[in-house]
């Protein structure tokens, strides 16, 4: 995230928890200090700043309770909400730095779905961590050549994906007439 002054940061209040919280273009959630009915008297409640926490994909949440129910709320969505025209009426945000803990509003922007889900690298980093480098191999255990994907492999031989993938999960013994492997299986027999 780029320098910014604290001085820069400007706070909004937060849609349907208006006297109780507020946002910061920064990505901070406080709340706000108030005075609530306790018996047959008031106590003050002291504004704080919100604990952040990520979820399992690593956005940040936060927990607001209004009237004694409490509810949890992405960050980046309370932040966008207030800071951001949506003209276009998008539902969703994406993070342009790809940081997902990142909420400071000049890091977010309304999209679509598709152009969230295609937004810089996360497709090739996705399929960079689901894809297994594999190799093919005659009948009789030569190697011929070597993919970094059964897709690819697919793609290249016209044999079917799934029969490649098959074979290499022990289901099948041959696709397209060639036995295949994990690459790292082949490396682990040679040394």
């Amino acid at each position: 995230m780029p320098a910014f002054s604290w001085k820069e940061e400007v706070w909004k209040p937060i849609k349907h928890f208006e006297s109780l919280y507020e946002v910061s273009n920064f990505g901070r959630i406080r709340s706000l200090t108030r005075k609530v009915k306790h018996g047959n008297s008031h106590i003050t409640i002291y504004g704080k700043m919100m604990k952040q926490v990520p979820n399992e994909k690593g956005y940040l949440m936060v927990r607001l309770s209004k009237n004694g129910k409490g509810k949890i709320f992405k960050v980046h969505r309370l932040v966008a909400q207030a800071f951001l025209n949506n003209p276009h009426g998008y539902q969703e945000i994406n993070h342009l730095n790809e940081i997902r803990d990142d909420n400071h509003v000049s890091n977010l922007e309304w999209c679509s779905h598709s152009h969230n889900l295609n937004y810089g690298h996360r497709t090739q980093k996705f399929i960079q961590a689901v894809s297994t480098p594999i190799i093919q191999l005659s009948s009789d255990s030569h190697r011929i050549a070597a993919y970094s994907s059964a897709n690819q492999a697919s793609k290249i031989t016209g044999i079917s994906q799934g029969n490649i993938s098959a074979v290499v999960r022990g289901k099948r013994n041959y696709a397209g007439g060639y036995k295949w492997q994990k690459l790292e299986k082949e490396v682990s027999m040679n040394a």
